[in-house]
C-alpha cells in the first residue's frame, strides 16, 4: 500500500507527493520515502538533474512511528487513515510472525544463523575464517558465543575440540582443526542437533 503524507505543487501547477509511506502487508516491511531535492527537473521542481545525489531518501521505520506519522498527516482523510493503521497493523503482525518462523528456523539451523550474521555465504567460508583468526592469534569464540546469545540462541554451546575423531553432542558447536599428512592444517566446524522426539 502507497500512501501519500504530504504534498507539494510544482511549478506547472501538478501535485507531487513529497513524503510518501509504502506498507507491504506481506513482508511487514514499512518505508517512508521523503523528497531529498526540491529542485529536481524531473518533478518540476527546478533544474537539478540529482546526478551526484539521490531525488529521495528512503528509510525503513518502526509501525509506532508509521501510526504517528499516518495520524499527524494533514493530507490524508479520516477515512484513508483508518485504512493505514489497519494496514500498519497487518504489517506488524507479518513482521512478527515472519521473525517467529525465522527464530525457529535458527533454534534448529544455528549454523546458518553465524552464517547470516556474519555475513557468510557457505560453511567452507566460514571455516576458512575461523582458520585466519586462529592463524593470527586471535580466539573468535567468545564472539560467536555473544552472537549466539544475543540470536536468542543460548542453549546452544561452542567448543574447540581437541580430539581427531569424535562428533558433535547435542547442542553444541565443535570447531576442530584437521589436518592431514600432506596438507596444511584446517579449521573444521561440526554441529549437533537435538533428536526431534
Amino acid at each position: 500500500m502507497w500512501i501519500a503524507l504530504e504534498t507539494a505543487e510544482n511549478q506547472y501547477g501538478e501535485i507531487i507527493e513529497t513524503e510518501t509511506l509504502c506498507i507491504n502487508e506481506e513482508t511487514g516491511k514499512i518505508t517512508l520515502n521523503r523528497l531529498a531535492c526540491w529542485s529536481a527537473i524531473s518533478l518540476g521542481l527546478g533544474t537539478c538533474r540529482c546526478v551526484n545525489h539521490d531525488t529521495w531518501e528512503e528509510c525503513e521505520i518502526s509501525p509506532d512511528y508509521a501510526r504517528e506519522l499516518v495520524r499527524k498527516s494533514q493530507e490524508l482523510s479520516e477515512d484513508k487513515k483508518k485504512i493505514a493503521l489497519r494496514a500498519i497493523a497487518q504489517a506488524e503482525q507479518s513482521a512478527m510472525k515472519r521473525e517467529r518462523r525465522k527464530q525457529e528456523f535458527y533454534r534448529r539451523n544455528p549454523l546458518q544463523f553465524l552464517l547470516d550474521h556474519f555475513g557468510f555465504e557457505s560453511v567452507e567460508e566460514f571455516e576458512e575464517a575461523l582458520s585466519y583468526a586462529y592463524r593470527l592469534g586471535l580466539n573468535p569464540l567468545p564472539k560467536i558465543r555473544e552472537a549466539l546469545e544475543k540470536g536468542g540462541l543460548k542453549d546452544w554451546k561452542v567448543v574447540w575440540w581437541y580430539g581427531d575423531e569424535g562428533y558433535a553432542p547435542d547442542n553444541t558447536i565443535l570447531i576442530r582443526e584437521t589436518a592431514g599428512e600432506d596438507e596444511p592444517s584446517c579449521i573444521q566446524v561440526e554441529v549437533g542437533y537435538y533428536q526431534a522426539k
